[in-house]
């Protein structure tokens, strides 16, 4: 254990857990603390489910805890229920779809057991309400539970007063037009169908090392500050409007789609690395967003990967947009390219590793990515960051692309499908009223001339369809959800 942990116990009366991370070497007895504390949280919920039941209580169990990364481990649950809770105003929009992806991935239910309302003093206005509500209906979330404080005297912000009416008139209308848009178009046959062809790769012990502390929330707003290569993968994909599901190793409701990002660390379990190749293998494009899997947490290697990538040459500060050509051309061509604002470049050294058939990403003379062909399917090496404009040109050159564009910066849009009917979430992020926001849809995933019906269940406002997109109008600061259906 002291050659693991670096450390100099001399008697199991010394061991104690690493809560936080304070330098480099004690990141693997971080690690294994975090894996405790998960391990522990779970028995200690299954135990006292056991209580209940043991004594004629046997009803579904819920675990309400504070938002995801959790100080435990959802995947680990059996037979109870993980929910999340959501109150942190500043960081919803970041927070909430990442909830939502999480538990998609591990819950039969994307739930909110605890979801703000009237807390911390801070003044909830009805048009707070509406883009809350259409944040948690545009990311997937099945319900939630607009919580009280009980003894905290908040009720001036609670949608309801001390005795259940409704807080003001203007308070009643707007939940009657949440309740009526989730009515309406029964929305939970809806939240788990995200319409996508990207999975973005989360693994529990990658988190921990972006989180500091496993038992402490992101409360500020801070879960997309970091600089990492999850991060800023996340925040591309989300704020892009780019469909996508987190795939969680072994978690079980993982939904698996063509494209997988890689944008973890460069370490992993060997098993994981290798189901991850596979993927490639039999057909699907794998990305590796700077890093890829060399060695295990404890330091062993992990050459799965050896034969399908470059090694680099050096690595270029760059903090300013680059333009990234896709393969090479001579003097007639016109190559296929598009900008993109980096912190990084990464030289790659293809000569060391020639592979038949690969495509170069080049920035002037650097080779700064490469996609090589696997089995059935490809790899790629990705050495610039994604951002939420060039995430569409990027994907464009592996054949995809979003299920929707918007020709505004500052709204989230997300297409949600049940069967042959589509919604459409849209959530306004900036403040500003949206005269004319147009939303183009991608004719292989939606054709609007088979539709009879777009309508505007929340804001109840007039849609323009032209040609495969429509047009809609946005008050400041709320949203609206677009039900298409009824096909001719």
């Amino acid at each position: 254990m002291n050659r693991t942990y670096g450390t100099g116990w001399n008697d199991w009366e010394e061991v104690e857990p690493t809560i936080i991370c304070t330098s480099r070497k004690d990141f693997i007895a971080f690690l294994d603390s975090c894996e405790y504390i998960e391990w522990y949280c779970q028995k200690y919920f299954e135990y006292i489910a056991s209580i209940y039941r043991a004594s004629g209580i046997d009803v579904p169990f819920y675990v309400n805890s504070t938002g995801g990364p959790f100080p435990h481990d959802p995947a680990r649950l059996k037979g109870i229920t993980c929910m999340t809770d959501l109150y942190y105003l500043g960081a919803l929009p970041s927070m909430l779809p990442f909830n939502a992806k999480l538990l998609k991935a591990t819950q039969p239910v994307t739930a909110s057991a605890e979801f703000r309302c009237g807390t911390f003093g801070q003044l909830m206005t009805n048009t707070v309400y509406a883009n809350q509500a259409m944040q948690w209906m545009a990311h997937g979330f099945h319900g939630v539970n607009y919580f009280m404080i009980v003894e905290r005297h908040r009720w001036p912000n609670c949608p309801i007063d001390a005795v259940g009416r409704p807080g003001t008139p203007g308070r009643y209308a707007t939940f009657k037009k949440i309740i009526g848009a989730y009515n309406r178009t029964r929305y939970p046959r809806f939240a788990n169908g995200m319409v996508a062809d990207v999975n973005l790769f989360w693994w529990r012990h990658h988190a921990f090392f972006i989180k500091p502390d496993p038992t402490e929330p992101y409360s500020s707003g801070s879960l997309l500050d970091p600089k990492t290569n999850f991060n800023t993968a996340f925040k591309a994909l989300l704020e892009g409007n780019v469909g996508f599901d987190f795939y969680y190793p072994r978690a079980p409701r993982n939904v698996k789609h063509p494209c997988m990002i890689y944008a973890g660390h460069d370490y992993l379990d060997p098993g994981i690395a290798r189901s991850l190749l596979d993927f490639a293998l039999d057909g699907g494009t794998l990305v590796l967003y700077y890093n890829h899997p060399v060695k295990t947490v404890d330091g062993d290697p992990v050459d799965t990967f050896n034969r399908y990538v470059a090694p680099t040459r050096g690595v270029h500060l760059h903090g300013y947009h680059a333009s990234i050509q896709v393969g090479e051309c001579d003097r007639d061509g016109f190559p296929e390219a598009f900008s993109t604002y980096t912190s990084l470049l990464v030289d790659l050294d293809i000569d060391s590793n020639p592979i038949e058939g690969s495509v170069p990403y080049m920035h002037k003379h650097m080779v700064v990515g490469q996609s090589v062909p696997a089995g059935r399917g490809c790899i790629v090496q990705v050495g610039w960051d994604l951002t939420p404009t060039s995430i569409h040109g990027f994907l464009k050159s592996l054949g995809f692309k979003a299920p929707l564009r918007v020709n505004q910066d500052g709204v989230c849009c997300t297409l949600l499908q049940d069967k042959d009917e589509y919604l459409v979430g849209i959530v306004e992020q900036e403040g500003k009223a949206r005269q004319n926001l147009r939303i183009n849809f991608d004719t292989d995933k939606i054709l609007l001339d088979d539709f009879d019906l777009v309508e505007s269940v929340f804001q109840g406002r007039k849609i323009i369809k032209k040609g495969n997109g429509i047009s809609v109008t946005i008050p400041a600061g709320e949203g609206d959800l677009v039900w298409i259906h009824g096909r001719d």
